[in-house]
């Protein structure tokens, strides 16, 4: 059986402490998540975390997006 191919990507759009935690939180979702799904193969693993506020492009990775 062919492997669904999947991406993981988790998002904060703060610096606070709480939001940086629930990135770890999301992607440890993610990977738990996973476990359930042998069928699934992880093709790439996204984070965006606060330096990204606003979307600046200069330092948005668009990585995620034209993969």
């Amino acid at each position: 059986m062919k492997k669904k191919r999947v991406v993981f990507y988790g998002r904060v759009s703060t610096t606070s402490e709480e939001q940086l935690s629930a990135l770890d939180n999301q992607m440890q979702w993610y990977q738990n998540l996973l476990e359930s799904h042998p069928e699934w193969e992880v093709v790439g693993v996204y984070e965006d975390d606060a330096d990204i506020i606003g979307l600046n492009q200069k330092t948005f990775d668009l990585r995620g997006f034209t993969d």
